[in-house]
This record gives C-alpha cells, structure tokens and sequence, in this order.
C-alpha cells in the first residue's frame, strides 16, 4: 500500500472549502505525482455539484475534464 502525503494548506483548504459548501456535497479532485516515498498531493481542483444536494453530488462534467487537461498538461 502506498501512503498518500498532503500539505497542511491543502487539508485546511479543502475543510474551509467543504465547510463553505454546507449543507450541499462539496466537489473536487486531487492530482499529485508518485515516486518511491508514496504518493504526494500537489493540486486540489474544486468543482461544481450540479446536483446543488445534500445527500449526493454530480461533478460538473466540464471541470471535470478541465482539471484533468490540466493536470495532463504538467506531466513529463
């Protein structure tokens, strides 16, 4: 099993991000890169619930695929 390592600032933005999105899902992806120390989050990308709903959520399918071009975009 590989351990996924986050930057403090990320956890903190994603828990003020979710906290703003209340009582609605909040939405998003990680990206990051992988060597032998396990895996590193180096971008957190907030998307849309389109749902607007509590108890489920649908990621807009635009920033979907923008945050992936995005995250493709910077790999070697």
């Amino acid at each position: 099993m590989s351990i996924i390592r986050m930057k403090y600032p990320f956890l903190d933005e994603i828990a003020k991000y979710a906290k703003e999105h209340l009582p609605e899902e909040a939405c998003g992806l990680i990206a990051g890169s992988e060597d032998e120390n396990g895996r590193l989050i180096t971008k957190v990308y907030y998307l849309t619930n389109t749902d607007h709903a509590e108890d489920h959520f649908t990621m807009d399918p635009k920033e979907q695929l923008a945050a992936n071009k995005g995250h493709e975009s910077k790999r070697p």
